[in-house]
């Protein structure tokens, strides 16, 4: 799987961009006179000259379908969860909150301070979205160790209640609708219960990179008789494991292959899950 985005056709795409520049070439007589505009002057020329975009395509947003909604049994249950720090409470993680985010059956965030995200307060639509605490130092050379824990959380506390638990970064905007829908495909459903499963966008590491974190020499050399390249789905973009992975990958974290010593345990959180992965 290397994307929950929508396809578009050519000629929808070549109608679409054809439209916004008929508009922006009959709006171009204008941009001699907006030098004297003010900031709200402005700000409204530029909502003006959108709606006439988007009355163009009579684009209406579709309400998010409640868990009640959904087939039994049939629509996965997706636990969505991002590693952040105090500084992005009230900037990403609750742009996430505010968005996509409400599109998952579950909601969590991990940083170096507890929280608690209000989205909609005192209304009929009030939702509360909890911030876990991890007491690991919040900076990206430790992403990986603070991940270890958010999965033992996760294992700890919610492992019986969802199919999907889908990584992702304090920045990223996913379609989940169209995740869902994908899960569902019969070759998933039929392996989902059976075996562990990651999905998600593959990166190759490179070979200086892969030394430069993983120094014991006798576990460079293991990994080297097995493999001949670290392939690992990308965390920014973000990747969706099944339960059994979970499982799998929380067992794995004790052993000694799974990035034990002070310089492996820098690697990036994405390759650092696949890695211990490998082993299994």
């Amino acid at each position: 799987m290397t994307r929950f985005g929508h396809q578009v056709h050519g000629k929808l795409t070549v109608f679409l961009l054809t439209i916004v520049l008929f508009i922006t070439l009959s709006s171009a007589s204008t941009d001699s006179s907006v030098s004297s505009l003010s900031k709200e002057e402005l700000c409204a020329l530029d909502v003006q000259s959108s709606r006439r975009v988007l009355d163009i395509l009579q684009v209406t947003p579709e309400p998010a379908p409640s868990h009640n909604e959904s087939e039994p049994g049939v629509s996965p249950r997706i636990l969505c969860f991002a590693v952040s720090y105090s500084a992005q409470h009230q900037t990403r993680v609750r742009a996430v909150a505010e968005t996509w985010g409400q599109r998952c059956d579950k909601l969590l965030f991990f940083s170096n301070l507890s929280d608690i995200i209000v989205v909609g307060a005192d209304t009929p639509s009030e939702r509360r979205y909890e911030v876990v605490h991890l007491d690991i130092i919040a900076d990206h050379a430790h992403l990986w160790l603070r991940t270890r824990a958010a999965l033992k959380y996760l294992h700890t506390h919610y492992r019986h209640d969802y199919d999907w638990f889908y990584k992702c970064d304090d920045d990223t905007y996913a379609i989940i609708e169209n995740m869902k829908k994908y899960l569902k495909r019969p070759e998933i459903l039929q392996r989902v219960n059976r075996e562990p499963m990651q999905m998600g966008h593959r990166f190759n590491m490179p070979d200086n990179a892969f030394n430069s974190y993983i120094r014991n020499k006798m576990l460079n050399a293991l990994w080297r008789s097995r493999w001949d390249r670290m392939v690992y789905n990308s965390g920014g973009a973000g990747y969706v494991i099944n339960r059994l992975y979970l499982d799998k990958i929380v067992d794995s974290l004790q052993d000694w292959t799974c990035l034990p010593d002070e310089a492996s345990a820098t690697m990036p959180e994405d390759a650092g899950v696949s890695f211990c992965m490998m082993w299994n």
